[in-house]
């Protein structure tokens, strides 16, 4: 259950250095599977599942608590992205590693994220790092 607790626990931990400097901005990695509740074919473990629905919760929980103080809150789910874990399971799970996102496209997602004034209207929401990135024209450096 690790997967649930740590975001927690981060959090936290860099809470009150960020209210203390009036603002920051968290970023959690999501997945569908944290929201797909009633999944027709098989998926990840129950433990990644909930350790991912998790997510949604703590940044909507900052965002209620600590919004107007300056603190953003985000959940990125990087879509399928072609990973060594992921290419071990990607036939397993259905999914064509030809159609496969780059993990670079994801790390840029978030620093748009967490940078841009222009993303606080993604907040309260999942973000879809690959179609933000084609819309947004995101780009690794």
């Amino acid at each position: 259950m690790a997967h649930g607790i740590a975001p927690i626990r981060i959090a936290q931990l860099v809470l009150p250095a960020m209210l203390a400097q009036g603002h920051g901005t968290f970023v959690t990695i999501s997945s569908s599977s944290g929201y797909d509740f009633y999944p027709t074919q098989p998926l990840p473990g129950l433990g990644y599942r909930l350790g991912k629905a998790s997510g949604h919760t703590l940044v909507g929980s900052l965002l209620a608590e600590y919004g107007g103080r300056g603190i953003r809150a985000f959940n990125v789910n990087p879509g399928f992205v072609l990973t060594e874990r992921n290419s071990l399971d990607a036939a397993e799970f259905g999914f064509d590693p030809a159609q496969a996102g780059r993990p670079e496209v994801v790390g840029a997602v978030v620093a748009w994220l967490a940078t841009s004034p222009e993303a606080d209207g993604l907040q309260r929401g999942n973000v879809e790092a690959q179609d933000l990135a084609t819309q947004r024209n995101i780009q690794p450096p």
